[in-house]
């Protein structure tokens, strides 16, 4: 007898089980799938949100485009401003090809002005110098022009940086990229070192603006 109400007993605590494990299921099965299957959901990213369109496109190219301006702009003195070698005088005065420049340039000293009006120079590029005869101590102007020209690059950065807070990057690039296309042709026209200078001022002044 004490066996048979022992597997009786037994059997009840199976039958409360299962209907406890049933129970279990049914509720698991009534959770929402993300808590279910417990896995991570990949973290999002700014290409996520971000798409690049037609317009996007077209800035970037013209940011490539405005490269070739800028470049130019701020290079430029590395060739218009290269110092020539003197090789010769009147009267048949020809300086030695194996002297350096501040060899030659004491000798020149040395030679009276008249009997050197017109010096003959070699260079590799044409240069302002070449074009207004700025050679030896004369050079020097040159350096200082390119110090006044650095100085309006400055400038123009603080100008226009707050110019494109204040009405946008728009109309400062458009401003920038006009006035360049002026400022050269004025440099094109120079006929003097002085007037070279301020063109050349301009010119840096909107590329400062539109590297900011």
């Amino acid at each position: 007898m004490g066996g048979v109400r022992f597997e009786a007993g037994l059997e009840g605590e199976c039958d409360f089980n299962k209907s406890r494990v049933s129970s279990m299921i049914d509720d698991w099965i009534g959770l929402p799938l993300e808590m279910v299957t417990m896995t991570e959901q990949p973290a999002k990213r700014l290409d996520d949100y971000i798409e690049i369109g037609r317009y996007v496109v077209c800035i970037c190219i013209l940011a490539e485009l405005m490269i070739l301006p800028q470049v130019s702009s701020m290079v430029y003195m590395m060739y218009a401003g290269a110092s020539p070698s003197l090789a010769s005088c009147e009267d048949g005065l020809v300086f030695d090809s194996g002297l350096e420049e501040k060899e030659v340039c004491e000798l020149y000293h040395q030679i009276p002005a008249e009997n050197c009006s017109s010096p003959s120079l070699t260079y590799q590029f044409k240069s302002v110098n070449v074009e207004w005869n700025h050679f030896c101590g004369n050079s020097k102007a040159i350096k200082n022009s390119i110090s006044i020209q650095m100085l309006g690059v400055l400038g123009g950065s603080l100008v226009f940086g707050q110019i494109s807070d204040l009405f946008g990057r728009r109309k400062g690039l458009l401003g920038t990229m006009a006035g360049m296309a002026l400022g050269w042709v004025f440099v094109a026209k120079s006929a003097t070192l002085t007037q070279f200078t301020i063109a050349r001022t301009v010119v840096g002044f909107f590329c400062g603006g539109s590297i900011a």
